[in-house]
């Protein structure tokens, strides 16, 4: 097993952090890039995917060390997703110098082979000896296809524990001795976990291998239904900063400690927010070189590969669990006990509800206008409607276009018929096309574009009367 590099503190990379990293850059020693949000498919083949312009000189640019951070082939299932991912993974490590990557151990692909659906959420593995070795397959083969050091990330559940299946920190230790690789450990989560009933954080900690934690994850949530969700809203709470501070008097080879806000919150928290999570990271930093430096290395605990395993009397093996509670948590109907058994779960509800919200801001980041204009024109209420018959309909999409695209399809077969609808979505799609596949439209209007689109823009309808126009959409008009 590596032993990485000590890196520092940092922030995962989103553009609206760019002014903060100008400003602040004494402050963030490492950038976590995670690739596939800075991805589009390439224009003119649907068979690859490449790097949105601009963005790879722009984080070349920046003077902090680049970890990545995969989230879209997480390893703990039987499946490890579409692997036309895999070159630029590999090129994007190579290119940025990242002395490591990680992936989320957990899923997000079912489904047969013919038919494999994305269920648009890390969704919690197998967790029994079967599912140890499917995921200690995948990390190998992942690690092998990205040629650099590999760690898995500790992940979240909304589920609740099952008693045939091992304990989080267990089947984690397992996954990791099996493959041989690091361990990324995001206290967030396993603090996450337990407030919501699943395995303590001391005994989640007691059965790592805490030598092999390389990167620790910090964040913040909030709570939803009961629940306290891994939502990456918020500073991080000072319990988990607690956590975090036994954790390195523990660790030996932690490199990185990381700050993770989804890029919708940075506003709000603002320069001074971030500013004061990245001095209590620094202060955890200093504070772990004198422990590292003061103290001997923690005892290595025995291979947990050595143990055996406990027999699974239910026989649900990792493939069956993996597409029955894809299923359900997009909203499919499935028959059997299992399904069943995840019904009674109230934590899929709120599985269900994160899957929504994610599905429902891709259609707000690839759709804008269109969306504005149905709820200033339909309501809430109904839009939320024609969404949820949508989302039933339809499996998911990995990329925010494909997804609106998907969506302008269903809303054509709908035959809704509001004002200005057709303009707007026509217009809309002929955008994602362009910048898909270099796809050239040319779009009609019935109004003036340019009042039509700017008062959408400004969150009002439009007043313009009818009049005709044409507009020409190609990939260089939106490059």
């Amino acid at each position: 097993m590596a032993t990485p590099p000590a890196l520092g503190i940092g922030l995962t990379y989103h553009p609206p952090l760019e002014p903060f990293l100008e400003s602040h850059s004494d402050l963030v020693d490492v950038l976590e890039i995670e690739p596939q949000t800075l991805w589009m498919p390439a224009a003119g083949d649907g068979k690859r995917f490449t790097t949105a312009a601009g963005a790879m000189e722009r984080l070349a640019a920046f003077p902090q060390t680049k970890l990545v951070h995969s989230v879209g082939t997480p390893v703990g299932g039987s499946r490890l997703g579409d692997s036309r991912q895999f070159p630029l993974l590999r090129e994007t490590i190579a290119r940025l110098g990242s002395p490591w990557c990680s992936e989320h151990l957990s899923f997000s692909v079912a489904g047969s082979r013919d038919e494999p659906f994305f269920a648009s959420f890390m969704l919690p593995p197998r967790q029994t000896q079967a599912g140890v070795e499917r995921a200690a397959t995948s990390v190998k083969q992942l690690s092998h296809e990205l040629g650099a050091p590999f760690a898995i990330e500790t992940g979240v559940s909304y589920l609740r524990p099952r008693p045939e299946e091992m304990r989080d920190g267990e089947f984690v230790a397992a996954v990791a001795e099996a493959a041989d690789c690091g361990v990324l450990l995001d206290v967030h989560n396993i603090w996450t976990n337990e407030q919501n009933g699943r395995q303590s954080v001391r005994s989640y900690l007691a059965d790592l291998p805490l030598e092999r934690v390389w990167e620790l994850h910090l964040a913040g949530g909030q709570e939803h239904a009961g629940y306290w969700l891994d939502a990456h809203s918020e500073g991080i709470p000072e319990a988990v900063l607690s956590i975090a501070a036994k954790v390195l008097r523990r660790t030996p080879n932690v490199g990185a400690l990381i700050f993770e806000l989804m890029p919708e919150h940075i506003a709000r928290l603002g320069d001074d927010g971030i500013r004061r999570q990245a001095e209590a990271l620094h202060r955890l930093w200093d504070t772990r070189h004198r422990r590292r430096t003061n103290n001997a290395a923690p005892r290595v605990k025995p291979a947990l590969a050595d143990r055996t395993p406990e027999p699974d009397p239910t026989g649900i093996d990792p493939r069956s669990w993996e597409d029955t509670l894809g299923a359900l948590a997009i909203g499919r109907d499935v028959e059997g006990r299992l399904a069943e058994e995840l019904e009674a779960d109230p934590g899929l509800e709120i599985v269900r509800d994160l899957v929504s919200v994610a599905r429902a801001g891709m259609l707000t980041a690839s759709l804008k206008l269109t969306m504005r204009l149905l709820l200033l024109q339909l309501g809430e209420q109904r839009v939320r409607e024609i969404m949820e018959a949508f989302w039933k309909q339809t499996a998911p999409e990995p990329f925010a276009g494909d997804e609106g695209l998907a969506f302008a399809d269903y809303l054509h077969s709908r035959e809704l018929a509001p004002p200005h609808l057709e303009d707007v979505l026509s217009f809309e799609v002929a955008v994602l096309r362009a910048a898909i596949s270099g796809e050239t439209t040319r779009v009609h209007f019935h109004a003036d574009p340019g009042e039509l689109l700017g008062a959408l823009a400004e969150g009002r309808l439009p007043t313009s009367t009818r009049h005709e126009y044409d507009l020409e959409i190609s990939g260089k008009s939106v490059g």
